[in-house]
């Protein structure tokens, strides 16, 4: 009886530890937004904005259930019609266009395809290098119920409000680190992702996360996102900035370092330098195999090409680290910046407290995001709730040149990261 009584209460609290640790969405779809949904789940009219090479370039992605399709887009004084590439697939035709060099100034564009005209509009404006970007990560949308229809109802009620928000508040590019959907394969969740009108206004740039890569339809989406490398790797120059996006879920590290060559190489004058990928190098969410996925060779790729900020999310839970440089904190260095669900769907906690390389965590209930500003000599960041708006965290990344012999803080300090890099490298069996 007291075996019995044991289990129970140990199934109990085991039930209460998982639904603390994966809280589902706390928002539901409104019965006014969900009045639309069958426009939002279905594969017609859904449009989305990617970066090019350049600042001045852009990419129109979209789909829809019949072949015929047009583009035109006009700067306020002549108009330009575009043919699209289609290409049939078995979820659709996908239709995409290509504008290069495009001259400073507002747009608006419209595309029609089954029937239905889709209107949207972007700015280019490579004068000013000062931009803010949207920085978010796993709206992931099915998977606070693993993949049932309110769920991914729910899942992009929350990822059109995180959007919007963000929107709201100035953002010119968005960045996902990844877990756009919860199955790879899902037609009905990629509807989902690109149905906000906000992906039509503003490039969106996501990296591959564990629930995308598998899926040959992350690839065939953003296949002509930027300049594409190897694989789901690609990189782009936006303002200032020189974004580099990984596939984490490819090990092979000198694939990794290869795209940071090419695109440093490229871009050799761009003031920040930012990596982008899923799983976390020093990610706070006590999974040592997943910051094992981004080991110490690619760590010191990092720390080779002078990287300023390395995003990633995969965890669904808020933090970021001290400046890091070959291991330890220090004066110069990386920043990695862990973000939590876009969508609210599957919030996570974990504690950090024992993490000498975490300067700030939060545990979260809700959608979040951060605008990024860059400007010359900083990164001004401030981390969002979407629903009250609150700003919950703000930090700086400050512009400076690194070198190999960069001072640590304290003897301390030293010493922790030390024995912390000294039992990282014994081998766990998994």
């Amino acid at each position: 009886m007291k075996k019995l009584t044991a289990l129970l209460l140990s199934l109990l609290m085991l039930i209460s530890f998982c639904s603390t640790v994966f809280a589902a969405n706390p928002v539901k779809a409104t019965e006014e937004w969900l009045s639309d949904w069958e426009d939002r789940a279905s594969v017609s009219g859904k449009i989305w904005q990617s970066p090019g090479k350049n600042e001045n370039d852009r990419v129109f992605s979209w789909l829809s259930e019949d072949i015929d399709s047009s583009f035109t887009y006009s700067d306020g004084v002549s108009k330009f019609t575009v043919t699209p590439l289609s290409t049939i697939t078995l979820n659709g035709v996908l239709h995409r266009v290509e504008l290069d060099s495009l001259y400073d100034g507002d747009y608006k564009y419209t595309c029609t395809a089954d029937g239905k005209e889709i209107t949207g509009t972007f700015s280019v404006d490579t004068k000013d290098s000062t931009f803010t970007a949207m920085f978010c990560s796993d709206p992931q949308l099915g998977r606070s119920g693993d993949d049932r229809v309110d769920a991914v109802q729910d899942d992009t009620y929350g990822w059109e409000r995180t959007l919007r928000s963000a929107e709201r508040n100035g953002a010119e590019l968005i960045l996902s680190a990844g877990d756009q959907v919860n199955d790879g394969f899902s037609q009905l969740q990629y509807n989902a992702l690109f149905s906000p009108d906000t992906l039509g206004n503003i490039p969106f740039a996501p990296t591959a996360g564990n629930h995308d890569f598998y899926s040959p339809l992350f690839s065939l989406y953003f296949s002509d996102t930027g300049i594409d490398s190897t694989g789901n790797n690609y990189y782009f120059s936006y303002g200032n900035a020189l974004f580099i996006v990984l596939d984490s879920n490819n090990i092979i590290t000198p694939v990794h370092r290869k795209t940071v060559n090419d695109a440093v190489n490229e871009y050799p004058d761009a003031v920040w330098r930012v990596i982008m990928l899923h799983h976390g190098a020093y990610s706070s969410g006590a999974d040592e195999f997943t910051n094992r996925i981004c080991g110490g060779s690619l760590k010191s790729t990092f720390d080779e090409y002078d990287i300023d900020l390395v995003l990633s999310g995969h965890n669904h839970f808020y933090s970021r680290t001290y400046p890091i440089y070959k291991g330890g904190i220090s004066t110069v260095g990386t920043v990695y910046f862990e973000a939590g669900s876009a969508s609210g769907g599957k919030c996570s906690s974990y504690d950090t407290s024992s993490d000498s390389l975490i300067v700030h965590s939060v545990d979260l209930k809700e959608a979040s995001y951060s605008l990024l500003t860059f400007n010359e000599d900083t990164i001004e960041i401030n981390s969002y709730l979407t629903d009250s708006g609150e700003i919950f965290d703000s930090f700086t990344v400050v512009n400076t040149d690194s070198s190999e012999d960069i001072p640590h803080f304290g003897l301390i300090a030293r010493i922790i990261s030390f024995f912390r890099n000294l039992f990282a490298s014994i081998p766990v069996l998994y």
